[in-house]
């Protein structure tokens, strides 16, 4: 069963289904968290002129003027500067895509968008320093990441109600003072006999008006908490 959630920044779940959207954005800092690791260590390598850091072993020794940087498309360019901005491109999108998973496992909503973008945005770095096992994680990732949105959707439209026309002011202002006129009468239950004495109250609602016609709205109202005051209606 779902408890609801106050926070407004939150999706409305606790208990499995909220877990459900934190294991989405678990898996989601995985891929930043090991590729944008071994990012860094790569940039201080290049800055330092020596060559790339691969995940796979290491490439020792001093980058020589004029060949390139490694065999992957974005690794063919034998200039240091192209290469560092490419990895610190590659290091932002990788942020990105961790703010998105840290997003979800706060129960942060905007968590599935920011991850996605991460995600889209790390996909030219996946491909132009060949790293096929971010490819294997994305595939893995974007299912879970779809059922996560699933569930959240639905837990939305269940905390939300049924859906139909939108309601107007007087309508939630009558909603509002039922409780109230159940207050004041003393009672501990709010009932359809508390909406109609809020709506008598309201002498410009048209269901008001059209009882007049009958009858006095006061007539109605005296009459009716008169039986509300009655020992048949305190004994049910």
């Amino acid at each position: 069963m779902f408890r609801v959630n106050g926070r407004r920044d939150r999706t409305p779940l606790t208990g499995p289904a909220a877990w459900i959207i934190r294991f989405a954005g678990l898996s989601g800092i995985i891929c930043p968290l090991g590729f944008g690791a071994f990012t860094i260590p790569s940039v201080l390598s290049v800055a330092g002129g020596s060559g790339l850091v691969y995940v796979w072993g290491t490439q020792y020794g001093d980058h020589v003027g004029g060949e390139p940087y490694g065999l992957a498309p974005l690794e063919l360019t034998a200039t240091r500067a192209t290469v560092l901005v490419l990895m610190v491109a590659f290091l932002a999108a990788c942020l990105v895509q961790l703010a998105g998973g840290i997003l979800l496992i706060l129960l942060r909503p905007s968590g599935f968008a920011v991850l996605l973008a991460g995600m889209l945005l790390s996909a030219v770095f996946w491909w132009g320093f060949d790293l096929p096992l971010a490819w294997l994680d994305a595939a893995g990732l974007l299912p879970v990441l779809a059922l996560a949105w699933l569930v959240y959707r639905k837990a939305s439209r269940d905390l939300d109600g049924p859906s139909g026309p939108p309601s107007t002011p007087r309508y939630q202002a009558i909603l509002a003072a039922a409780p109230r006129r159940a207050t004041d009468l003393g009672h501990d239950h709010v009932g359809t006999e508390h909406l109609l004495l809020a709506l008598l109250d309201d002498t410009h609602a048209a269901a008001t008006q059209v009882l007049e016609r009958f009858a006095p709205a006061t007539e109605i109202t005296s009459a009716l908490q008169k039986d509300m005051a009655s020992e048949p209606y305190n004994a049910s």
